[in-house]
């Protein structure tokens, strides 16, 4: 008898965290929500702001990314602001023909943390409420795997 009441305690405590962890996420994607309508509200859709990938992969580097009617145009070197390029054989290939998908738009950036959000194991969110553009994201995507966890960063944001 004892067993089974210190199974159903174990069951209870895990379902509170479970119910907490939950809220926390739903919280989170509402924040979310509302920083990326705060961004559309903005209309804008020339723009450039650096853009950094904190992780264990390529491609670490701050870029400035430039948007042009709302497509990514250009990938470029914060310090020379020439085409950011990668080593491909013997010649230096522009980064966005090589990685499309890496670079995106303010809004497809926040399309994608809605899907992956929910479905992570911790996630924080900072964004500025006045222009609705992202400062951070931390996403670690499973809880007992070594160095899947990812932070974007996001800053000097120019309209054009």
């Amino acid at each position: 008898m004892k067993a089974i009441h210190t199974l159903f305690a174990v069951s209870l405590l895990c379902s509170l965290v479970s119910c907490d962890i939950n809220n926390n996420t739903n919280s989170l994607v509402d924040e979310v929500k509302e920083g990326k309508a705060k961004w559309l509200s903005t209309e804008r859709s020339d723009y450039e702001y650096t853009y950094q990938a904190l992780c264990f992969c390529a491609f670490t580097d701050a870029m400035i990314v430039v948007v042009q009617s709302d497509t990514v145009a250009q990938v470029l070197d914060i310090e020379t602001r020439e085409p950011y390029t990668v080593e491909q054989g013997d010649e230096e290939v522009p980064i966005l023909e090589l990685f499309p998908s890496l670079f995106n738009t303010i809004s497809v950036f926040y399309d994608r943390w809605l899907v992956e959000i929910p479905v992570s194991h911790e996630a924080e969110f900072e964004w500025d409420t006045n222009t609705g553009m992202p400062i951070s994201i931390f996403i670690d995507r499973r809880e007992n795997v070594a160095d899947d966890e990812i932070t974007y960063l996001f800053s000097k944001l120019i309209v054009n």
